[in-house]
């Protein structure tokens, strides 16, 4: 972590709220990734959903997004960023460069909504 960042988790880690809802998120999560995907879901809503994964990622390893490239609509915003890693927000550089790629899913989605596309 840069100093900057440190600091910031430091702080965050203190506040119940915070902690509260990371446990709580981690509980979901935990009991969410057993289950099996909902592919007709998926696919009735990609127009409003957008998947990033990168090199090494555990939690989103790179066949589940080869899976969801064969599987998702061809204008699906899907990504994989070689330069990234899970924990982006630990990091000013990779954060900056998340933000770019969110950038260009709110982009993506706009375009649909006025009927660019989807």
């Amino acid at each position: 972590l840069d100093e900057e960042s440190a600091q910031y988790v430091a702080n965050q880690l203190f506040s119940y709220t915070v902690s509260h809802n990371a446990f709580s998120l981690a509980h979901s999560e935990f009991s969410t990734l057993t289950k099996d995907i909902d592919w007709q879901w998926l696919g009735e809503n990609s127009d409003d959903l957008g998947f990033v994964f990168c090199p090494g990622d555990h939690w989103a390893p790179r066949k589940l997004h080869d899976e969801l490239r064969q599987r998702m609509p061809k204008d699906c915003f899907l990504r994989y960023e070689e330069d990234q890693f899970h924990g982006f927000v630990t990091h000013g550089e990779s954060s900056r460069a998340m933000a770019h790629v969110t950038a260009a899913f709110l982009q993506h989605t706009e375009g649909k909504t006025r009927g660019g596309g989807g």
